[in-house]
């Protein structure tokens, strides 16, 4: 009886994997799908037209300026009174170019958003950030001092390295995260 009972059982366990081979459950309904994950963390490539403004060679009549040197258009408005500040993750669409038309980099083609820790960027482009409310676009003229240097008068430009005088950026900014708050920092007990 015993050996009719584990033979049995094994067809049973033959029949059972048989019918289950090569078959994976479906995922419940609250479980993530892998092939969905893996979709979601790359984007398609975007067709991005990367050709310089008219203007990008000389800041334009009507820009604003700040006492740095910093000029600016608004090209989109956007309402609200929030600014991004030091150790926030600022996530923005841009595109750079140098004074010539060259194009210096763009987050665009990717499919998404660049998110940027506020602090990595130059000077210039901190600036102009903080100028800006989340939805807001604008062009951005920044001098060489505000950027990665001036070009010196006599030398040709670097051919590796990032580019030397102004840079104009078109900037969106999408959204920040405020940075949290540091801890205080305790004060030392004082020695008796």
């Amino acid at each position: 009886m015993k050996s009719s009972s584990f033979l049995v059982c094994c067809v049973v366990l033959a029949a059972a994997l048989t019918a289950c081979k090569g078959n994976t459950p479906a995922p419940a309904e609250s479980e993530p799908k892998p092939a969905t994950v893996v979709r979601t963390e790359r984007a398609a490539k975007v067709e991005v037209d990367t050709s310089a403004p008219a203007n990008v060679g000389a800041v334009p009549e009507e820009a604003q300026r700040s006492d740095s040197g910093l000029a600016w258009v608004v090209l989109t408005e956007s309402a609200g009174d929030a600014h991004p500040a030091e150790g926030d993750m600022v996530v923005m669409n841009f595109i750079g170019w140098t004074a010539e038309g060259k194009l210096v980099q763009e987050s665009l083609s990717n499919g998404r958003s660049a998110s940027i820790a506020f602090g990595a960027l130059f000077p210039g482009w901190r600036e102009g950030l903080q100028l800006m409310v989340p939805g807001e676009k604008r062009r951005l003229w920044i001098p060489g001092k505000l950027a990665h240097g001036e070009v010196k008068p006599g030398e040709p430009p670097a051919e590796q390295g990032p580019p030397l005088g102004m840079l104009v950026y078109d900037v969106e900014l999408i959204s920040f995260d405020k940075a949290p708050p540091r801890p205080a920092t305790p004060v030392p007990a004082p020695s008796e």
